[in-house]
Order: C-alpha cells, then sequence, then structure tokens
C-alpha cells in the first residue's frame, strides 16, 4: 500500500464512488495516511545522500523519514578556511595593528574577540594611518577581509558568525 504522509489527518477521503467525512484513525490508515514525523536536522558536515519516507515500524498511524548521509566537501573546505582565517587574525591582523598601535601588546585579535564591525573599523583607522602613497597595508587588508568574507560565505559559512 502507498503511504499518504500528512502532518494533520484529513477532514475527509474519496474513495472511488465514496466520500468519507471525519474519518476515523482507523479509518485513515486503512486508506494509507499516515502522520509524518519532523524532518530530523542535517547533521553538520552532511548533506543528504537520499531521502525516502518509510512506515514507522513502532506505530502504524504514523510514517518518518529513512534518511542516508553522506559527508559534505564544501563543509571540509569551510572548516580550511575558517582556520586559514583564524591563523590570519593571529599571526598577521594582530601584529600589523599592535604595529601601528591601534592596540595593546598584550591584545591578540582571534575570532571570538572580534566581528566584522571592529575589523572595518581599524582598516579605516589604517587607511589614515598609512604612510604610503598607496596605502598597501590598508589595501592588503581590506582585500583579505573580503576574500575570506567571499570564500567563507560562498562554502555556506557567516564570516561573522563563526564557531
Amino acid at each position: 500500500m502507498t503511504i499518504i504522509p500528512v502532518t494533520t489527518w484529513p477532514l475527509s477521503i474519496a474513495t472511488g464512488n465514496k466520500l468519507i467525512t471525519g474519518p476515523s484513525i482507523a479509518e485513515c490508515v486503512e486508506y494509507g495516511y499516515r502522520l509524518l514525523a519532523p524532518k530530523p536536522a542535517t547533521p553538520t558536515g552532511k548533506q543528504i545522500l537520499n531521502e525516502t519516507i518509510i512506515q514507522d515500524p513502532d506505530d502504524e498511524t504514523r510514517c518518518k523519514y529513512e534518511i542516508t548521509y553522506e559527508d559534505d566537501p564544501n563543509y571540509q573546505m569551510l572548516v580550511a578556511v575558517i582556520n586559514i582565517y583564524k591563523s590570519f587574525l593571529i599571526n598577521e591582523w594582530t601584529t600589523c595593528l599592535r604595529s601601528f598601535g591601534l592596540i595593546q601588546p598584550e591584545q591578540i585579535v582571534d575570532w571570538e574577540n572580534t566581528n566584522t564591525t571592529a575589523n572595518m573599523m581599524y582598516i579605516m583607522q589604517l587607511r589614515s594611518l598609512d604612510a604610503e602613497v598607496n596605502k598597501p597595508t590598508y589595501s592588503y587588508f581590506k582585500n583579505e577581509f573580503e576574500s575570506f568574507r567571499i570564500n567563507i560565505e560562498r562554502l555556506g559559512g557567516d564570516l561573522g558568525n563563526l564557531q
């Protein structure tokens, strides 16, 4: 018998030349209706390979999703880009901000204590402090942050909400 997944029981069932109004749960089940359990969230780092709706073996009135997952290749790349970004913040960004006197010598800028707004504020300060005519420090960091933002978003992440 074909399963007809529903979120609420039907108010009527049309069967050939007969219309059942206000069917009982037993009648709904007899004609293939099953309450569908909510679809589970896809685990982090996985993507759905195959999904089907099956009869719940524990309850004849219900059906559920049977889902096969596989590793999400974009997630692995996202993790790699985020790790590079974290290293960049500590090793390059912090060093630059210290050298221009924008942060204290003992302060470290990392992904937990910064955000896009703060970084853009520092970039604007670099723009005014950069002694070179073409502002190479400002341009370099502006382009780096833009590149990280684009790559992280392309892979499904959010630069402002890293985990």
